[in-house]
């Protein structure tokens, strides 16, 4: 896995309101927008870390097992079974891809360097969202 542990601090964003609308969550949205996202990811062993996602006083833990499953708590009281996968050999993205609420989301993390993007995909292109971070 390539280093994604750090401190990721969100610059630019695509589409946010949109995806989340899409998703259900446009009250949330109405909450979170004026804060910045931060994530800090913890590297646990060569392929699991931890991500901890915090927005104003919305925070969200997630355990990532690349390679296994991981069972995410969905910010809404659910939780999905995701089987995160590298998209390549360099291991510099991941992708998590499952369905939820009837709902098929795919997300695409890339890194490269101190940059890391997502890329959110609900149901095969009808929503597309973008994400960028700066490791700080």
């Amino acid at each position: 896995m390539a280093d994604f542990a750090g401190t990721w601090t969100r610059y630019k964003v695509e589409n946010e309101e949109a995806q989340m609308n899409y998703i259900g969550a446009g009250a949330l949205y109405e909450v979170m927008k004026p804060h910045v996202p931060v994530m800090v990811i913890t590297k646990k062993s060569a392929d699991t870390h931890v991500e901890n996602y915090t927005r104003g006083d919305w925070k969200q833990e997630y355990l990532v097992n690349v390679g296994g499953e991981s069972n995410f708590s969905m910010g809404d009281g659910t939780t999905a079974k995701v089987y995160p996968k590298y998209a390549n050999t360099e291991k510099t993205s991941v992708v998590y891809d499952f369905e939820h609420k009837g709902i098929h989301q795919k997300y695409t993390r890339n890194i490269n360097g101190d940059e890391l993007e997502d890329i959110c995909d609900y149901d095969n292109g009808k929503c597309i969202a973008k994400h960028y971070f700066k490791r700080e």
